[in-house]
């Protein structure tokens, strides 16, 4: 965060990260969601996505679908987070063990025991309640504009 000016490093918010999950992979974005709101936790301005919210970025179609299931084209092909990278993800096993879940290539989630494993990351923030929309719609050649 050192390196990030004073002016960016005060539109991110100290959030609330919880470093939990769910035991399978045959669970729905809303169960994931549910199982990522307890559980251990840890304050800071950057983390990394949870499983829902790479869920709950796909089709409103597919929420019903299995996290475990959306290696689908017609579910990557409609989720804004599917890069078709290695990704970790914030959640990790629910009982505590060193097991993590990522995304992998072909848009699936997984688990794996964490160790010397070089996956992507994607940091994910929170913007403070005074930053507001400016202009843009969202894509790289018109990317949003925010503002305090």
């Amino acid at each position: 965060m050192n390196s990030i000016s004073s002016t960016y490093r005060n539109q991110i918010a100290d959030a609330t990260w919880y470093v939990n999950g769910y035991n399978t992979i045959n669970a729905t974005p809303a169960t994931w969601y549910a199982a990522e709101s307890t559980g251990t936790t840890w304050t800071g301005k950057i983390g990394l996505m949870y499983v829902s919210d790479y869920g709950f970025a796909a089709n409103p179609s597919s929420w019903t679908t299995y996290i475990g299931s959306y290696r689908s084209s017609s579910i990557t092909s409609n989720n804004w987070m599917y890069m078709g990278l290695y990704e970790w993800t914030v959640s990790r096993y629910s009982s505590g063990t060193t097991i993590a879940y990522y995304v992998d290539s072909n848009g699936g989630v997984f688990d794996i025991g964490v160790s010397m494993i070089y996956y992507a990351i994607r940091p994910c923030f929170y913007l403070t309640s005074d930053v507001t929309y400016v202009s843009g719609s969202g894509t790289s050649s018109d990317p949003y504009i925010i503002g305090m």
